[in-house]
């Protein structure tokens, strides 16, 4: 690059850059945040972006628009900083409006995705919605609390949060990597109708991620996908310049051989079908229940179904279709508690949760699938009530056999805890119920929701407190040991990793 200085405008309420002048070590929180991003770009090789903010000095309000304008000329991205502050600033909204008409200028469309959102404290989520609202954005307060407890406050990093601040601006400096890199991508491809750039050939490390062929009135958003996943090393199939066969069977066989290779498929579900090929089902629907046939028989695959609340057809077949996954009433096209069906109208806000789906959980079953095919997941779900006692007696025995052992997630947050005992469910090779302490309501709600998880993924019920022994339910293997029997037990139902559960 020929400017060794490519700026990232900051976006920010001056108020939020105080900090209490008696307090010794003090420091603003733009000026840490700014200096702890600046150096993780730098650390990890990046020395071609610095956080650009305005002085907070000028003669008169003409002298500031005049440098702010010039700043948003060299910009490349924009980083806001939303706060209370930020939304009540006459300037910070004006920012975003001048950046985005820059940029409009400059690259022929504008797209949200070169504003980076950095939550300084909780904000409504559709607060400027035109720009911002509805992204989930970089938080840097702790989502798990009612109060959302701000990380960094009156000038001082609080200690109890040292290691979230990091992660928060970790995520940051990665995010800014990622759009340099697109960016840089965009600077070399010649663009398609639209305003946005093809797609860049990005070789793959991360693995396979099948983006489906969408109608005609999805292509823009497709195209937007398959660029994210190529900018994160994913190689996406099917592959986008391939025809799609005319013929029912042979469209199908196309489909289904792409969605063999994948870890995740997502699907774009906008307000018609798509082609139909010959004898067959629109092509919307015929990948949806394709998916849906590797997601029963592969239970670590997983569907990202974006079905935006508006979306209505004027076709009634496809309407039935919009109508049967909103209710979950098509038999061919069910949804699965491994599915993520995203209802938000935002595109952005979807391409946000399949982000955080894909560092989530395709990242773990990517480097799952590196272990050794010897060594076998059992997901040993018990209550809270429980797990000292899983983790003192059943965990050993079963690692000791050469299985991993994975207990139910409780830190974190609601969400992260629902989301990781979904993985655990439906990606281990066999889900061991151990009823201890708790009530019987427990192991009849636990049982209900591993039933609507797959029929062919029968739990196995270990009971280890004799007043629970009433319960039984007819065509599930339940283990009873006692006490002094319990090692024997398991070595002898969980005999080897080879045969597995």
């Amino acid at each position: 690059m020929e400017n060794p200085q490519h700026p990232v405008f900051m976006s920010y309420a001056w108020d939020d850059n105080v900090s209490p002048n008696e307090v010794r070590g003090a420091v603003g929180w733009i000026n840490y945040f700014k200096n702890n991003v600046e150096a993780g770009l730098k650390e990890t090789g990046i020395k071609d972006l610095h956080l650009w903010r305005d002085r907070e000095s000028y003669s008169d309000n003409q002298e500031f628009e005049r440098e702010i304008k010039a700043a948003m000329k060299r910009a490349v991205f924009l980083v806001a900083i939303v706060s209370d502050n930020f939304l009540q600033s006459n300037w910070c909204p004006r920012e975003l409006r001048i950046f985005k008409d820059d940029i409009s200028r400059r690259r022929g469309a504008f797209d949200r995705e070169w504003i980076v959102k950095v939550l300084k404290q909780r904000v409504p989520r559709d607060s400027l919605d035109e720009y911002l609202g509805g992204r989930l954005g970089f938080s840097f307060y702790d989502e798990a609390k009612a109060d959302g407890s701000p990380f960094f406050y009156l000038g001082r990093l609080k200690e109890n949060y040292q290691q979230q601040y990091l992660d928060a601006v970790e995520k940051v400096v990665n995010e800014l990597k990622r759009l340099r890199q697109a960016w840089l991508e965009e600077t070399k491809q010649p663009r398609k109708a639209g305003g946005f750039a093809a797609p860049p050939q990005v070789s793959s490390t991360s693995g396979v991620v099948y983006i489906a062929r969408p109608a005609t009135d999805g292509r823009e958003q497709y195209l937007k996908l398959i660029g994210e996943m190529r900018a994160r090393k994913y190689d996406v199939v099917p592959d986008p310049e391939a025809a799609i066969p005319e013929r029912g069977p042979d469209a199908e066989a196309f489909f289904a051989a792409a969605l063999h290779q994948s870890l995740l498929a997502i699907h774009s579900v906008t307000s018609t079908g798509g082609m139909r090929p010959e004898n067959s089902d629109s092509i919307v629907r015929m990948q949806l229940r394709l998916a849906g046939e590797r997601a029963r028989a592969t239970p670590s695959f997983r569907r990202i179904i974006w079905l935006p609340r508006s979306t209505t057809s004027d076709d009634p077949e496809h309407q039935r279709l919009i109508d049967g996954l909103r209710a979950g009433v098509d038999a061919q096209l069910r949804l699965y508690p491994s599915d993520d069906r995203v209802e938000a109208d935002d595109f952005e806000r979807f391409r946000d949760e399949v982000i955080n789906i894909l560092t989530a959980d395709i990242a773990g079953a990517t480097e799952g699938a590196r272990k050794s095919s010897k060594a076998r997941m059992i997901y040993a779900l018990c209550a809270s009530e429980d797990d000292k006692l899983v983790a003192e007696t059943v965990e050993p025995i079963l690692y000791a056999k050469g299985y991993d052992v994975m207990l139910p997630l409780r830190e974190g947050s609601e969400e992260d805890q629902r989301r990781e005992h979904q993985r655990c469910m439906t990606s281990s090779d066999c889900v061991l119920v151990v009823w201890g302490e708790a009530s019987e309501g427990w192991i009849r709600n636990t049982l209900a929701e591993l039933e609507a998880v797959s029929a062919s993924h029968q739990p196995v019920l270990l009971k280890l407190s004799p007043g629970k022994m009433r319960f039984r339910k007819q065509g599930m293997t339940v283990l009873a040991p006692s006490a002094s029997s319990l090692k024997a037990c398991l070595e002898e139902y969980f005999a080897a990793p080879a045969r597995g559960p």
